[in-house]
Formats: C-alpha cells, structure tokens, sequence
C-alpha cells in the first residue's frame, strides 16, 4: 500500500513538473489580447473613414469657387478600451494582462486609469478640406487628415500614465458632389455626391519598454512559477476602404445654417495585430528573480491574428454653421448606426 501511496504521489510530482514546464498558452492568451483590442479599436476607425469634414451648405455660395477647412474632434467611444480586462483574469489562462496593463501604465494610478479608459476613450480627429466649384452646379472635394508619431511622443513626456508607444494614422478621401436645388425662399439647398476613403489607423507598444516591477529588470512580468521574461513589439494595424454615396439637405437662415445627411457606404476593414519577435529565444520564464536563466522557455508560434469586417454601414450626419461673408464657423456631428459612438468636431471654412 506504501508503494502505491509512493506511486501516485511521484506521478503527481511529475505531472506538476511538466505542466510547469509549459507555457505555450502564453501565445494563445496574447493572440486573443490582440484580438479583443482589435474588436474593440475597429469599429471607431470605421466611423472615422466614412465621414469627410465637407461644407454642411448642401452647395456652396453663387459666388464661391473653392473653400478649405480646418477642423478638429474626435470620435467619442464612451464604450472605452480594454473592457475584456478584468482583475479576475477569467479570460485568460496564463497571462495576467489585468497586471500586464497596470505595470505598462507604471503608475499609482494605474487601476484608475484603466477604469477611466475602459468607460470613454476617444479616437481624435483632425483634418484639412478643400474644394472647388465647377460649371453644371458640380464640385470635387478631397481630404486629408494624418495623426504623426510626434503627438504621442508629446503625450508621454508631458503624461505621467501615458507609456512610450507608437501611434500614427492616416486619412485620404474625395467626393463629387452634384447640386439639385439651391436655397430660395421656401426651398432648401439640396446634393447628392459619391466618395471614397482610406483610413489606416497603426498602434505598437514595445516590451522592452516594460517598466520593472518588485525588483526584476525592464521587460518581466510575475508570474505563478516565476518571473516572465518578454520580448517583442505588440503591434495594432487597421484599414478601413470605405465606398459611398451621400445625400445632404441644408437651409440658410440669415448667418444660421443648419444642415443634416445620410451616407450609405460600403467599407472593406481589415485588422492585423500580433508581437513581433515573440519566440523561444526571447521569451521564458525565470524561477530565480533577477538571475536571467532560460527555465522554461516559450515553444509556440509567434502570436499573430487577421480579421476583416467588409459590410454596409449607414451614416447619419448633421449640425450647423455660422456663416460670415467669406468664413464659416462649423459643428459638425455623425453617428454611424450600429456600429460605435457618435463622432463630434468643429472647424473653420473660408470660402
């Protein structure tokens, strides 16, 4: 009877080695991070790509021939980020990323923070419009929009909760827009117009900027059997190619300009995301704290995922100018139905 009793408990002894031993679930559990971030990121994106920051005028004015616009907002995700991350960890079976986020924060505030961005985290917009008026009542607009690596670098020097991180994104588009009716009395301005957009949208945080933690060097994690080692650059990547036709009604009273529109548009989305540079070499788990010795290494593939969203959305869109000789005063608002939240900016024309 002693010898089975010896038996049964070297068999346990073993099989609590040889789990040990293993931590393939770790690319597993970072390929559905990316994931749920990637769900979480596109819709917004989507949002962004489908609206153009064009004149609310349904037609510009008799004696306009070309107008530009600076404007600035933001699409207003009050769903947040990072809502699949809880303390429990229940979606995960080896990685902490609740533990992984509050150290790549590195801050006191650290579970406040992701409180706050788990209920609102905008998507900033900023673009530049311009167009012209051609004969038959027609106009070609086009704009541009680009988020430059130079902002988030700001953002982390002037933030203490913001970590070092890439971010950049890129928006270009164009329409035709055709004039029905022009504004008379008892009678408002009304056009119709067909678009395109690109809006490419990049995010990449690097673990060798993972601040130390409980004494370990930059770039570990704690674990349950020991201090993880990480390597490798997280990196977020969405397209959004969106395809559509607007029609726009507006009505000029006095300087006041109220004006509202919907735009069916067809979008082809892609996301890809993964770590880059996440393998055996690199990645492993050190039973000694602060003795950097391969115990268990990572065996798996390379974390990586692709998903794309191709459908029809609709956007409804409307707001008001103010309009002074040759300057407009603009506010505009979008919602793309179903999709995310609705996206708000206000700008300057001059025509």
């Amino acid at each position: 009877m002693k010898r089975f009793g010896i038996l049964v408990l070297l068999a346990a002894l073993v099989s609590g080695v040889s789990f040990a031993q293993d931590i393939s679930d770790l690319g597993s559990d970072f390929e559905s991070l990316v994931e749920q971030l990637g769900k979480e990121i596109l819709p917004n994106v989507q949002q962004m790509g489908a609206w153009g920051q064009f004149p609310g005028q349904a037609s510009l004015p008799e004696d306009s021939r070309f107008f530009f616009t600076l404007s600035g907002g933001a699409v207003l995700g009050f769903d947040g980020v990072l809502n699949f991350v809880e303390p429990t960890n229940a979606n995960f079976d080896f990685l902490n990323v609740y533990q992984l986020f509050q150290q790549i924060l590195s801050s006191e505030q650290a579970s406040g923070a992701i409180t706050s961005i788990q209920n609102f985290f905008p998507y900033p917009i900023a673009r530049t419009s311009l167009g012209f008026a051609l004969p038959a009542g027609l106009e070609i607009m086009a704009d541009f929009a680009i988020f430059p690596q130079f902002f988030a670098d700001t953002a982390n020097n002037l933030f203490e909760t913001v970590p070092p991180f890439t971010l950049n994104a890129l928006h270009f588009g164009g329409r035709v827009r055709k004039q029905l009716l022009r504004d008379a009395p008892g009678i408002p301005s009304v056009s119709i117009g067909a678009g395109y957009s690109y809006t490419g949208f990049n995010l990449a945080y690097d673990f060798a900027d993972l601040p130390p933690q409980d004494g370990a060097g930059p770039g570990t994690i704690d674990t349950a059997i020991g201090t993880l080692h990480l390597a490798g650059e997280l990196y977020l990547k969405t397209s959004v190619n969106s395809f559509g036709l607007d029609f726009q009604v507006s009505r000029k009273l006095g300087v006041f300009v109220p004006f509202i529109g919907l735009s069916p548009y067809y979008q082809f989305s892609g996301f890809s995301g993964g770590i880059a540079g996440f393998n055996e070499d690199t990645v492993y788990v050190d039973y000694n704290d602060g003795d950097p010795v391969q115990d268990v290494v990572y065996n798996g593939s390379e974390p990586a995922t692709t998903f794309v969203d191709n459908d029809l959305s609709l956007l409804v869109f409307g707001g008001f100018e103010f309009v002074l000789k040759n300057v407009a005063f603009q506010f505009h608002g979008s919602y793309l139905v179903g999709e995310t939240w609705p996206a708000a900016t206000v700008g300057i024309r001059w025509q």
